[in-house]
């Protein structure tokens, strides 16, 4: 049985359950999500789905929401972190995180510095130029790294400000069966502390 005979056929506007398990393929699950706007994957201690997340995020060209047990219910995603390196993954994200963005209350754009050589401040401004255009008032901040990777430091910002979303984009690349996941990303998506919308 196939991904696409598990569910009705699809209507505008609603949302379908598949409960992958582990059957299916990881081809199977990408080319089912490619035809629909955002994927949502359940991403918890004991809940197996990793790789469903991995394969999604680096294989269907859709955006990702990964959803930890902790955020599956109430939130309004009213403040929104964006991780910013200026990289093509983190524009991607960008893009597919407009209409979150126009909708919060809050949109922050950090750039971590101290861990790698980033040339995102340079465009910062540049960046919120774009982000007005589309009717989104963001507030760009640098914040050091202090000896984690990039990925922890995102998250242990997003805590600070008690974010309710963090937009990101996917670094790494396949290797015949494996996903080669960059450090942040490999982090994030290990453990999320709270929502987050990837892109690659």
């Amino acid at each position: 049985e196939s991904f696409a005979e598990r569910v009705p056929e699809r209507r505008k506007g609603e949302q379908y359950v598949i409960d992958c398990g582990p059957t299916g393929t990881s081809r199977e699950l990408a080319e089912y999500a490619r035809l629909h706007d955002l994927t949502i994957v359940p991403v918890y201690e004991g809940g197996g789905l990793q790789w469903v997340a991995e394969t999604l995020v680096f294989d269907a060209g859709r955006p990702v929401l990964l959803l930890p047990k902790e955020g599956a219910a109430g939130h309004q995603f009213n403040k929104v972190v964006v991780g910013w390196d200026g990289g093509r993954s983190a524009a991607r994200a960008l893009a597919d995180a407009i209409p979150w963005l126009a909708r919060a209350r809050s949109v922050t754009v950090v750039v971590i510095t101290g861990e790698k050589p980033v040339q995102a401040q340079q465009h910062l401004g540049e960046l919120q130029r774009h982000l007005d255009l589309h009717d989104v008032a963001a507030e760009c901040v640098e914040e050091p790294a202090d000896g984690l990777d990039a990925g922890s430091a995102l998250l242990r910002y997003c805590d600070k400000v008690a974010a309710e979303l963090l937009v990101m984009g996917a670094y790494g690349h396949s290797r015949i069966r494996d996903f080669v996941l960059g450090g942040a990303t490999r982090t994030v998506v290990s453990k999320p502390s709270l929502p987050v919308l990837l892109s690659h």
